[in-house]
């Protein structure tokens, strides 16, 4: 992590995702911080995912963190990050937002591509919060 203020994992979960019955949560984590919420509206795994990278980004923001390394197992949510919120198809105001606090804040995030339930104990963590939030509420 050097050359980094802060280190995060994130992470998205939907209970019968695709379904009407769908519940959706996010989550992020980072050192001793742990924060997840449940996904208003739509509920989806992608909306989930975008909404745990938001609100890490905000946590790190109120922190005064400048310089982030973020983790995700979400490839839709990396390839999103990579083009103008305008261009992205769906969820464009979850990635509309996080241009908005980026830019807001000054923020210099580097985003990494972990592989889901591979072992990484930060992005096991995130998901075990994500998955707990969604299942109690469906």
């Amino acid at each position: 992590m050097v050359g980094y203020d802060v280190a995060i994992w994130t992470d998205g979960a939907c209970v019968g995702n695709g379904t009407s019955q769908a519940r959706a949560a996010w989550a992020f984590v980072s050192g001793k911080t742990e924060q997840a919420g449940l996904v208003e509206g739509k509920q989806t795994n992608n909306r989930a995912e975008g909404l745990a990278i938001y609100h890490a980004l905000s946590w790190a923001a109120e922190q005064n963190f400048k310089k982030i390394l973020l983790h995700t197992d979400s490839q839709i949510s990396l390839f999103n990050l990579q083009k103008p919120a305008s261009k992205v198809k769906m969820n464009q105001e979850i990635f509309a937002d996080i241009e908005k606090v980026i830019a807001k804040n000054g923020l210099q995030v580097d985003y990494k591509k972990v592989l889901g339930h591979s072992g990484d104990p930060n992005n096991e963590r995130a998901d075990a919060l994500a998955n707990g939030l969604a299942a109690k509420r469906a």
